[in-house]
């Protein structure tokens, strides 16, 4: 069954499926794949009525990047950018569903 245009309902709110993604991955990092969805920042914001609070965001650097560098520019450039708490790690950027 394609699920493209179908919806799904999360927190009482209900998303329209737009596309599907697929992992190479095997094991528990593949299940965590399998189940891991994305929703545009803009269309949360709006759903779940969150104005401009961000609680994570994600990167994906080229190979050979500096992870430790990038971080440190990012979070530099974010508190340039605002007043609200500095930012701390955290497992997994990806909202995931069971």
């Amino acid at each position: 069954m394609n699920p493209i245009g179908t919806y799904i309902k999360i927190s009482g709110v209900y998303f329209q499926v737009v596309g599907v993604t697929r992992t190479l991955r095997s094991g528990q990092q593949g299940d965590r794949d399998a189940h891991t969805l994305f929703v545009p920042f803009t269309t949360l914001k709006t759903a779940f009525h969150i104005n401009d609070r961000v609680d994570f965001f994600a990167l994906t650097a080229k190979t050979g990047t500096d992870g430790p560098e990038l971080e440190h520019q990012v979070a530099r450039r974010s508190r340039r950018r605002t007043t609200s708490r500095p930012m701390t790690r955290s497992r997994s950027a990806r909202s995931t569903c069971s």
